[in-house]
């Protein structure tokens, strides 16, 4: 019966197909890591920069099916150690799942994880758009400068250079102490 096999498990026995059985040393019996744990370990070694440890991790995590409530914050982890890899097309797939959740605490970097990776695979058009969306939702954000340059740097590869032009001239006009200044002036000379 159920209550008697509860008990039992709690004094230190185990139900074996309908028996029941003493252990003798419960130590002897390993528990499965917790799903969340290792997961846990991912984050850490992703943050000491072990990426490669942390990607297998992060892989194994993401087919997990215990783990489905997790699956966009997985998914940001592993496109951002892909990212991290120089693996920019192999990215994108978790990247763009990692960003449905515009209130998750990985938003902000997965929107700019995700513009940076369609910007070095060449697909402009969709970095123009995921670069926008960063500027609607962070408009105060630390990465703006590097938005706009981005930006601008998408529509130069397009050939639109008046759209280009705005976006260096914005960085050229608000944001002088910025990092990315004088790239965005060298980006000017250019057109």
């Amino acid at each position: 019966d159920q209550t008697q096999s509860t008990l039992a498990g709690v004094r230190g026995a185990m139900e074996d197909e309908g028996e029941l059985t003493w252990v003798d040393d419960l130590e002897d019996f390993e528990e499965e890591e917790a799903p969340e744990t290792l997961f846990n370990e991912g984050k850490e070694l992703y943050m000491e920069g072990k990426y490669s440890q942390a990607f297998t991790i992060f892989k194994d995590s993401i087919e997990d099916e215990r783990l489905t409530y997790l699956q966009e914050e997985i998914a940001f982890y592993l496109g951002s150690t892909m990212f991290t890899r120089l693996q920019y097309k192999g990215s994108l797939p978790y990247l763009e799942m990692s960003i449905n959740d515009n209130k998750a605490y990985y938003y902000e970097h997965a929107l700019m994880t995700l513009s940076f990776a369609r910007f070095f695979v060449k697909d402009y058009q969709n970095a123009i758009v995921s670069f926008n969306a960063y500027l609607d939702d962070f408009n105060d954000g630390g990465f703006v400068p590097h938005a706009l340059l981005m930006l601008g740097k998408s529509h130069k590869a397009l050939g639109e250079n008046d759209k280009a032009r705005g976006y260096f001239s914005d960085i050229e006009n608000k944001y002088k102490d910025s990092e990315v200044y004088n790239n965005a002036v060298n980006e000017m000379i250019g057109l």
